[in-house]
């Protein structure tokens, strides 16, 4: 049985913890460097943000979370992109159909996104605009890396983002059970975890 979501708290609100910095820094040990990457809004995917900012080497990023933007340009190694269109100020990023369109102009090799909900069925947003950003970053993308706590597994958002099938890497906290992992098995799909790595 699948649990709804529960709402997202305002962006500002959200707590940090060794959880996100972990997941942020397993993903950056992830990204080869050079890599082009559409950097996707939340409390974990900013900590990835933070982490970026404080090393040396280059990426091309492709963003329209304010707060993440706003840390990583202070590294003069990346190169950086920041999207228009209206703001949301929950999620404290840009919304709607401009800032889809100038996403439409990137051909990225890695859309990193965060979980808002994970189950079987795939990954799904609490509203429409924002799963549309998301789908169109998929698009516009190679690969997608899903990022985010275990806390997210086994529910469900409104609005679909894409099917399982879609994602390339999965990193968490933990594995996931019952259907969800029995899902990832079946496709493949590789998981790592912050103990390790699973195949």
């Amino acid at each position: 049985m699948l649990e709804p979501a529960v709402e997202p708290l305002p962006f500002l609100q959200r707590p940090r913890n060794e959880i996100k910095t972990a997941l942020a820094r397993r993903t950056l040990e992830v990204l080869q460097p050079g890599t082009s990457l559409y950097l996707d809004s939340g409390s974990t995917l900013l900590e990835l943000a933070r982490q970026l900012a404080a090393q040396p080497r280059p990426f091309s990023l492709v963003s329209a979370a304010l707060d993440a933007l706003q840390v990583l340009s202070q590294n003069p190694a990346l190169s950086l992109h920041g999207l228009g269109g209206e703001f949301d100020p929950l999620q404290r990023m840009m919304l709607g159909a401009e800032t889809e369109r100038q996403l439409g102009q990137f051909r990225l090799q890695h859309a990193v996104m965060g979980i808002c909900a994970l189950n079987e069925h795939g990954l799904s947003a609490p509203t429409a605009a924002e799963a549309a950003l998301k789908r169109r970053a998929i698009i516009q993308s190679e690969h997608l890396i899903a990022v985010g706590g275990s806390d997210k597994f086994d529910q469900q958002q409104l609005h679909q983002v894409c099917d399982l099938a879609r994602l390339d890497l999965l990193i968490c906290d933990a594995l996931p059970a019952g259907p969800l992992h029995q899902a990832l098995t079946d496709l493949e799909i590789p998981i790592v975890i912050l103990e390790a790595s699973v195949d």
